[in-house]
């Protein structure tokens, strides 16, 4: 408290006594300050004056404390009024600490209440108001002042399509460590991805790259940790997801402003992604539903818009908390428009409020979505509400939910033509498995699908995988493994490929001596493997030779039709 007076002049320290009621005799500054602190660091008088304060004060005060005693100074005073700039014989003509416009900063900054501060912040030194620590130890929330509740629950027309939490992020997890493993490109593991695919955000590869990366599965390289992998496919899917969630919510990797869809970020600004996500987390755990593993009629859909709305009234700096509205480089990626200033809050803190309970909340199971019914006026894509789901509460505290989520209790399919088909429910480490011997497929409707190959098979024998191996892997996790496919894999083993497919490039010829002619010529060295009176395999490479030999010959060669 004594560094907040430190430097007041005499007539604000005076200012200060008459509005707590003290009486105070010394001219000085010094002997005033030494003689007001001792009667101003008092419970009993502190708790008289603050509840003497207008409800509007009371308010901004309470925002502070609920703040942890501060907020950026831009934001306050965008709130709860300005603090009217004037020297000391204008303070003491008007006195505008007790004039009936006095805002609620003059309020509390003239009873010492407030004090501004200027703090450094990643983004560098920036203004605050803050309550002094005295008063954060002093201070309790009014009675008539409940903790906010932010918005209210959904409107009949808020709900919609309803989207329910599922746990298909670990299937994905499962496409994506496999794929890596194997080589397979991200761009077309991204198009086998099912979680979130029919919202507003679905889950993009480079993301859930981001979350293996800091659940520990995968290195720098995006190689797959051989042994971590193993341990997670094979812990049941409660615990999976319990750890996904964990390793999000303390993540500072997985950035979700500089992941957000449909805002360029640029420059070297800073933020704090941890902190973000734990403040939105809180102001989402005053909504009913959150806490407790309670029933469906506990767990209410909550707007969406409401909830938006709410937080850019009581809580906009969560994000910024320094009131750096200029100094982040944004620009929406359809328009251009550079979207600097505290006017594109929705396009920025609002849509990152969107994406984080759209996305990564409803991806880990711990949301479910309201999204406009087919055929409703509303903008396609657009969500209404949420509310937490069944599993949330567990969640939120990283355990595995007690709730019965699907059991991976289902067996690989096997065709005799090399074929391999894993639908829902195979284990996904049976998936992982079969991904090192055969070549990726892709999924259809929740089938993932995967076919033997002699390149598949060459990759498996140098990484160590023998034929053994590969039918003790099918035997396990396969209700039957055909016969056929056993005796080829064996076959193979001993005696490779016993047949080849590839592309030839075919000569065909109109006239069976035309043939005879050329075999006779030069270019019979560039001809391959007849195919009958008129057509013969030309040899790679060779194709432009017999072209030229035909043209000696006085033939020319329609290239568009016979070079196939």
């Amino acid at each position: 408290m004594k560094s907040c007076l430190q430097g007041a002049d005499l007539g604000y320290l005076r200012i200060v006594a008459d509005l707590w009621g003290l009486e105070i005799k010394p001219a000085d500054t010094h002997p005033v300050l030494a003689h007001l602190l001792p009667l101003i660091l008092d419970r009993k008088k502190f708790t008289a004056v603050i509840k003497e304060l207008p409800p509007a004060g009371r308010e901004a005060l309470d925002d502070l404390y609920e703040n942890n005693g501060q907020m950026s100074w831009p934001a306050f005073v965008r709130k709860y009024g300005d603090l009217r700039e004037m020297g000391a014989g204008k303070r003491e003509r008007e006195k505008p600490y007790t004039s009936s416009d006095a805002t609620c900063t003059e309020m509390l900054y003239y009873r010492a209440i407030l004090a501004r501060r200027f703090q450094d912040t990643p983004a560098g030194p920036a203004e605050f108001a803050v309550l002094p620590d005295e008063w954060l130890e002093f201070i309790s929330p009014a009675p008539d002042h409940p903790q906010i509740i932010f918005g209210r629950p959904a409107s009949p027309a808020e709900r919609g399509r309803f989207m329910l939490a599922d746990d298909s992020i670990l299937d994905d997890a499962c496409t994506l460590l496999a794929g890596l493993r194997s080589g397979v490109s991200t761009d077309s593991l991204h198009r086998d991805l099912r979680c979130g695919q029919d919202t507003p955000f679905p889950l993009q590869a480079a993301m859930l790259e981001i979350l293996l990366r800091e659940a520990g599965l995968v290195d720098e390289q995006l190689l797959p940790k051989g042994e971590e992998a193993r341990v997670f496919l094979e812990i049941s899917r409660q615990e999976a997801l319990a750890r996904l969630v964990g390793n999000w919510l303390s993540s500072t990797l997985f950035n979700e402003m500089r992941l957000l869809p449909g805002v360029v970020s640029e420059g070297e600004w800073h933020n704090d992604p941890h902190l973000t996500r734990k403040l939105i987390l809180s102001f989402l755990s005053r909504i009913p539903g959150g806490n407790a593993a309670i029933g469906v009629a506990g767990r209410p859909w909550w707007s969406l818009p409401s909830f938006i709305t709410a937080v850019h009234l009581h809580r906009p700096d969560f994000q910024r908390q320094a009131g750096e509205y200029e100094s982040w480089f944004l620009k929406s990626a359809s328009s251009g428009e550079t979207l600097s200033g505290y006017e594109h809050w929705d396009q920025v803190e609002g849509a990152l409020l969107r994406y984080i309970i759209g996305g990564p909340l409803h991806w880990l199971g711990i949301v479910d979505l309201s999204l406009p019914a087919a055929g409703a006026q509303q903008l396609a894509g657009e969500l209404l509400a949420f509310r937490f789901s069944a599993w949330s509460a567990a969640l939120l505290e990283l355990q595995a939910p007690a709730a019965q989520q699907s059991v991976e209790s289902g067996s690989l399919i096997l065709r005799s033509n090399g074929s391999i088909h894993a639908p829902p429910g195979t284990p996904r480490a049976a998936r992982y498995q079969v991904a090192r011997f055969c070549e990726w497929e892709g999924q259809k409707e929740g089938v993932y699908r995967y076919r033997l190959t002699t390149s598949g098979l060459e990759k498996a024998l140098q990484q160590g995988l023998k034929i053994e191996h590969i039918l003790g892997i099918l035997s396990r996790y396969a209700q039957a493994v055909p016969p056929s496919l056993v005796q080829a894999l064996k076959r193979w083993e001993m005696q490779g490929s016993q047949a080849r497919l590839g592309e030839l490039t075919v000569l065909r010829l109109k006239d069976p001596e035309l043939m005879k002619t050329l075999r006779n010529s030069e270019a019979k060295r560039f001809l391959g493997e007849p195919l009958g009176p008129t057509a013969v395999v030309v040899k790679p490479g060779a194709w432009q030779k017999v072209v030229n030999a035909l043209a000696e010959m006085g033939y020319f060669v329609d290239e568009s039709l016979n070079r196939q």
